[in-house]
């Protein structure tokens, strides 16, 4: 039950502005389950079963991801 309790958290969002925070800021997933107090394993497993999850890191890495594009191309 603590488990279920943890994740909710994430639902919120603010929950979801922090994830998507972290993985603009260019975080792991082992960095930002660390940030989440949660193991990897756990961070997959809930990235598989909440789409809001999933969403908010992969909104947050795209940004990453085209900053550092742009970067190469300066």
């Amino acid at each position: 039950m603590a488990q279920k309790a943890k994740y909710g958290k994430w639902l919120t969002p603010e929950g979801l502005t922090l994830l998507r925070g972290w993985a603009r800021d260019g975080l792991t997933d082992e960095d930002i389950a660390d940030n989440m107090q949660i193991s990897s394993s756990t961070l997959y497993e809930w990235k598989k079963k909440y789409m809001e999850i999933s969403e908010a890191l992969k909104d947050g890495k795209e940004v990453a991801d085209y900053r550092v594009e742009n970067a190469l191309y300066m």
